[in-house]
């Protein structure tokens, strides 16, 4: 049997229509019998024994006839459950706009992110399809033709593994959400493809192509460059460094566990000639941000544009196969080959392994001063550019 329940106008607790007041749970205590704004919900089980509610409006006569309908296909074995139904109605433009914008999505700080990701899925895959026409077998077409796809910040290169595999683990999340939250009745895919991601790269600068690359640099992109060479720092961390974070008195960057990959908590040591060049960087009176563009403006993340103008300069200084990221290796492998414990290296830049984790953990500023950095000969000297 279904019931009645009434939606309290000023809480939104919801109560059997035959109590008066607003109770329990997070009631407020009013007369909702008297109350303006009430709205009536009839409440059932389906003939698997699960919950089934839906909102009817403020006409009580019309949520009773509702729930008589429904007691009446139970009774009669011909009640349809239409959520149960709601993969063959919910395309992926729905999915995709939905999962966007759900509250907690949207206060990630992958959100920007999420959005590339859902878009370049729209332009692969019918979106104005429901989201049960999606198999196994379409997202292992979708994988092979994808890969075969030209690379939009890497001309001449394809698509990378890791980019699909992004992707599709977008859309499996956006699944899964929509499960959960009773937006989809149930995830269509069995099996998810498989997909091989070579992180391991050998890549480092040597110390001609790093003389090289500092004169083939604008001012503004040779400060992030720089900084990134003598730090091991990511990309991202240091787009989002900001000035409340940089000790340029004691030599550290001070971040939060939510400017990092890691989500913890991390200090970087900087060395002399780094402090030398945020010292004498331009500051914006109306933002915090360490980095400022060519026009002064501040910068918050590796736009297109300050891409394009990072290859020219790789180009220009004959730079082949490396990405910005190489920056971080060059940095571990000239730190290593310093002498420096591999454990305070890795507190340095941010890496975690299960065997360093209880090395890690006592690790403050003063353990940090221990780390020695290469020589200015066998690192580079800071070249100014033009």
């Amino acid at each position: 049997m279904g019931s009645l329940l009434v939606q309290c106008p000023a809480c939104g607790n919801r109560v059997a229509f035959r109590k008066p007041t607003c109770v329990g749970g997070n009631g407020c205590g009013i007369d909702l019998t008297r109350a303006k704004g009430k709205v009536f919900v009839v409440r059932w089980r389906n003939l698997d024994g699960q919950s089934r509610q839906k909102k009817i409006g403020p006409s009580r006569i019309a949520a009773e006839e509702y729930l008589r309908q429904i007691e009446s296909q139970l009774a009669l074995n011909t009640y349809i459950d239409r959520q149960k139904d709601r993969n063959q109605q919910v395309t992926l433009k729905e999915l995709f706009r939905w999962f966007l914008n759900e509250p907690d999505v949207r206060e990630l700080d992958s959100f920007k992110l999420l959005k590339t990701l859902t878009k370049s899925l729209s332009k692969r895959l019918s979106v104005n399809k429901p989201v049960s026409s999606l198999s196994t077998a379409v997202l292992e077409d979708y994988k092979s033709k994808r890969l075969q796809d030209e690379s939009p910040v890497y001309p001449g290169r394809k698509i990378t593994p890791r980019t699909v595999q992004e992707e599709l683990h977008c859309l499996r999340n956006a699944i899964n959400r929509a499960v959960m939250s009773g937006f989809m009745s149930s995830n269509p895919i069995q099996r998810w493809p498989v997909i091989k991601v070579h992180n391991v790269r050998d890549r480092i600068l040597s110390d001609s192509e790093w003389a090289r690359l500092q004169k083939a640099l604008p001012k503004w992109l040779w400060r992030i460059v720089f900084v990134a060479y003598h730090t091991g720092m990511r990309q991202n961390e240091l787009m989002r460094m900001r000035w409340i974070q940089v000790d340029l008195k004691k030599g550290f960057v001070r971040l939060k566990a939510e400017d990092t990959k890691t989500e913890k908590n991390r200090i970087v040591r900087l060395i002399p000639e780094v402090v030398g060049v945020l010292r004498q960087a331009p500051r914006s009176m109306r933002s915090q941000q360490v980095f400022l563009s060519a026009t002064g403006k501040p910068l918050q993340r590796w736009t297109s544009y300050v891409n394009r103008v990072w290859l020219e300069a790789l180009e220009q200084a004959d730079i082949q196969n490396f990405r910005f990221h190489d920056l971080r290796h060059t940095f571990v492998t000239r730190a290593m080959r310093a002498g420096n414990p591999a454990y305070l290296v890795m507190k340095q830049v941010g890496h975690r392994t299960e065997s360093m984790l209880k090395r890690y953990h006592l690790i403050d500023e003063s353990d940090l001063l221990q780390l020695a950095f290469p020589s200015s000969s066998s690192m580079g000297n800071a070249q100014s550019p033009r």
